[in-house]
């Protein structure tokens, strides 16, 4: 029996091929478990998730209540200032009245 060169290229194209199909089963079945595990955790903490969920609403209002109280604090401090600004124009003023 005479083998011949091309069909020993055949036959390892072959092998590669059945080696390639091989390694991709192995990926399928270890991305179908991460996926079941993946899916067990999320029912196990389906609970937690729900409860921030809800809980989302009322961070968003408490931190746009401390927005709001610190915009009205810059917006005093801001007048504070200027009042400052105008007392010290005052006494400039009346201390050149006076030189």
């Amino acid at each position: 029996m005479e083998v011949q060169f091309w069909e020993i290229g055949v036959f390892i194209i072959a092998i590669g091929i059945l080696l390639v199909c091989v390694n991709i089963s192995f990926s399928i079945k270890n991305a179908n478990s991460v996926i079941r595990k993946i899916d067990r955790v999320v029912d196990n903490n389906l609970d937690l998730v729900d409860k921030s969920l809800k809980n989302i609403s009322n961070i968003l209002d408490l931190a746009n209540d401390i927005v709001e109280m610190i915009s009205s604090l810059l917006f005093i401090g801001r007048k504070i200032n200027s009042v400052k600004k105008f007392d010290r124009l005052k006494k400039s003023k009346k201390s050149k009245e006076t030189d």
